[in-house]
């Protein structure tokens, strides 16, 4: 208990700068909606790029059980978020599908390069 005390008072003044640093991105990023939307926007991305990752394991996982419960097709959509803007209040994206129906596997669906722009919130 001693040494984390004085690892504590060792290090004081790294531990204000940090959370004076996090204060100040906190109310940076509140109260300035320029600074807020450039943010919220980069973290989208990076959380699109991980539901994207995880739609094509979890897609592939439920293509794979569709046609072991002969559910008549094999399908494969992928859906990507590329802006969410929250000042304008509008998603948008871009999506994939192939379709395969199992009574003619040689009528395969692509929808390619679709996109969409979808507005949000109260005032529609």
């Amino acid at each position: 208990m001693r040494n984390l005390l004085n690892f504590f008072l060792k290090y004081n003044y790294w531990f204000l700068f940090v959370l004076l640093e996090v204060i100040s991105f906190a109310l940076l990023f509140r109260f300035n909606s320029y600074q807020g939307s450039a943010f919220f926007t980069s973290a989208n991305r990076v959380a699109g790029a991980v539901y994207d990752a995880a739609n094509n394991v979890t897609g592939f996982y439920l293509s794979l059980q569709s046609v072991s419960q002969g559910s008549g097709s094999i399908d494969t959509t992928s859906i990507d978020i590329l802006k969410f803007d929250t000042i304008s209040h509008i998603i948008s994206g871009r999506f994939n599908d192939i379709t395969i129906p199992m009574q003619f596997p040689e009528s395969i669906v692509h929808l390619t390069d679709g996109q969409f722009d979808i507005k949000y919130g109260q005032n529609f």
